[in-house]
């Protein structure tokens, strides 16, 4: 089974929570940085700019609104792991009472739709 990419992952979760009714905000800023190739100065720019305007590492990918408000880190079904700074956000965000998951699929995806919807 061909795993397919966080980014085609990401486009196929947003529309399935939109098509569910939910608000979704895209967080993740880093996106902008495969714009970039890795020895282009403003690459470095682009980071550090995005630093200075809030961007946390860590911070999760997305952000679903419906009757409450889900935080989503998203990972690639193959190989796809969350980083520590990730997984202490997720730990942050669970611990101040916030529904966070890290997931890997639009199976996984559908779930916390359908549960959230209710």
């Amino acid at each position: 089974m061909k795993s397919i990419s966080e980014h085609t992952l990401q486009k196929q979760i947003v529309q399935l929570f939109r098509m569910h009714g939910f608000q979704v905000f895209v967080l993740d800023a880093m996106t902008g940085v495969g714009y970039f190739s890795a020895r282009d100065p403003r690459r470095f720019a682009f980071i550090a700019d995005l630093k200075t305007r809030g961007y946390t590492k860590g911070q999760p990918d997305l952000c679903v609104v419906r009757n409450r408000v889900t935080f989503i880190e998203l990972k690639r079904g193959r190989g796809g792991r969350a980083s520590s700074e990730q997984k202490d956000m997720w730990q942050w965000l669970v611990d101040h009472g916030h529904n966070a998951f890290i997931i890997k699929s639009v199976e996984e995806a559908a779930t916390i739709a359908a549960n959230q919807a209710n």
